[in-house]
């Protein structure tokens, strides 16, 4: 009985790794149609503020108001880019090397690509130490479960 109950154990662990897994592939789909969204809007209003540009030479016309509305759009555009890009990453477990732009493990001390030092944000470190305090109450409360199947066992003298 011992045996099936860890087969069963296991069988249930392994299955919420995998829904764990396809949740972070589905979340990052998500997020990567999102930035090809965006990207695309930044496309159009760099081609919007190009023909104002263009107009504004060409006849002299003034649309400077225009123009930086459409400048303030894009950066806008390009913040929220920039916090999907982060979310990408966060959830690939990457960073950006500040120096040459790489890809490298969120664990790295130093860029694989440059040798840069990685400094670790304090959010990031936070937010490691909460799943570390996670996985450890995680790994408490199996223990205990353990525990208590085990006396439970020995009471019912199996």
């Amino acid at each position: 009985m011992k045996i099936l109950d860890d087969v069963v154990v296991n069988a249930k662990s392994v299955a919420s790794e995998i829904g764990k897994k396809a949740g972070k592939a589905f979340d990052l789909s998500k997020l990567k149609f999102n930035a090809a969204d965006l990207s695309g809007e930044i496309n159009k209003k760099y081609k919007s503020l190009g023909k104002l540009v263009f107009l504004a030479k060409r006849e002299g016309a003034e649309n400077d108001l225009e123009i930086e509305n459409v400048m303030n759009e894009i950066e806008q555009l390009q913040d929220d880019l920039d916090a999907v890009n982060e979310e990408i990453l966060l959830i690939r477990n990457k960073r950006v090397c500040p120096v040459c732009k790489k890809e490298n493990p969120s664990d790295a001390l130093f860029c694989n690509a440059c040798g840069a030092a990685l400094s670790v944000p304090e959010e990031e470190a936070a937010e490691e130490a909460a799943e570390e305090v996670k996985e450890a109450a995680e790994e408490v409360c199996e223990k205990a479960e353990e525990a208590a199947k085990d006396a439970a066992d020995e009471i019912l003298g199996e």
